[in-house]
């Protein structure tokens, strides 16, 4: 990973740290199971692998979690799309959750460190 490419990622975790890990992140049961988010609490964040983060990354907002519960877990969702093993989670559909997170009402801080983000990965991936 390119430093500019961890410069942004470490921008998301500064930029969206206000969000703290709800004490419950609200599921439909026929999607989600207390085991489910068991593995979001197994550790930290940032130690959080593809795996603990790959059920969350196709439920969130659609049948799992709430906007500040995608904002907690959105920088490392990122920076693990980044990663090769990452792109298991699907990067368009990660980024379309953007969309459902109601993204344009964002802060523009928030917006920046997104919007870094992106172009960072799309200038160190494809160009």
């Amino acid at each position: 990973m390119g430093d500019s490419l961890s410069e942004a990622i470490e921008d998301l975790y500064v930029t969206f740290a206000p969000y703290p890990l709800a004490p419950r992140i609200e599921g439909y049961p026929c999607c989600v199971s207390p085991a489910d988010e068991t593995r979001l609490r197994s550790r930290p964040l940032r130690e959080l692998t593809v795996e603990d983060l790959s059920r969350y990354a196709d439920h969130a907002l659609l049948t799992w979690g709430t906007e500040a519960d995608f904002k907690h877990s959105l920088p490392r969702v990122f920076e693990l799309v980044s990663s090769k093993r990452g792109r298991l989670l699907g990067a368009e559909s990660v980024f379309g959750r953007l969309e459902y997170a109601h993204y344009q009402q964002w802060s523009e801080r928030e917006k920046l460190a997104v919007n870094r983000y992106a172009q960072t990965l799309w200038e160190t991936t494809f160009v």
